[in-house]
C-alpha cells in the first residue's frame, strides 16, 4: 500500500467552502486560504508539532526573531519554491507504509518473543 504524506490528500481542513482533504504539499502552500484543520484537538496538536511546523521550519529555517517571525506572518504566504525544494528532497522520508522507512514508526518492530502485534 502506497500513502506518501507529501503528495497524498489526508489532511482534513475547512476552507470556507466546504470540508476537503488535502496534501501535506497542498496545506503549505495554500495555508493562505485554509480556514481551519478539522481535527480532534489531540491530533490538531500533533500534526501541528509532530509534522507541519517541523517542515516549514527544516524547509525555509527558524525565524531568526519577533521583526523577522511578524514579516513571515504579514508575507502573507510561504516560500513555495523552498517548501518544494524540501519536500521533493525528502520524498522518500513520508511514506507511511514503506518496508524500510516508514514515516514516524520503526520499521518491522517485534516484541522480544518475535512476534509482530496489530494496532
Amino acid at each position: 500500500m502506497r500513502c506518501n504524506l507529501i503528495d497524498d490528500p489526508w489532511l482534513p481542513i475547512s476552507t470556507g467552502g466546504g470540508p476537503a482533504k488535502v496534501s501535506l504539499r497542498r496545506a503549505l502552500v495554500d495555508s493562505h486560504q485554509i480556514k481551519d484543520l478539522v481535527l480532534a484537538p489531540t491530533v490538531l496538536v500533533a500534526v501541528l508539532r509532530q509534522v507541519l511546523l517541523p517542515v516549514v521550519l527544516d524547509a525555509l529555517g527558524a525565524p531568526t526573531g519577533e521583526d523577522n517571525w511578524a514579516e513571515r506572518r504579514l508575507a502573507g504566504t510561504l516560500d513555495r519554491a523552498g517548501l518544494d525544494r524540501y519536500l521533493d528532497a525528502h520524498l522518500d522520508r513520508f511514506n507511511l507504509f514503506d518496508e524500510e522507512a516508514p514515516f514516524a514508526q520503526v520499521a518491522g518492530l517485534r516484541t522480544a518473543r518475535d512476534e509482530l502485534k496489530s494496532i
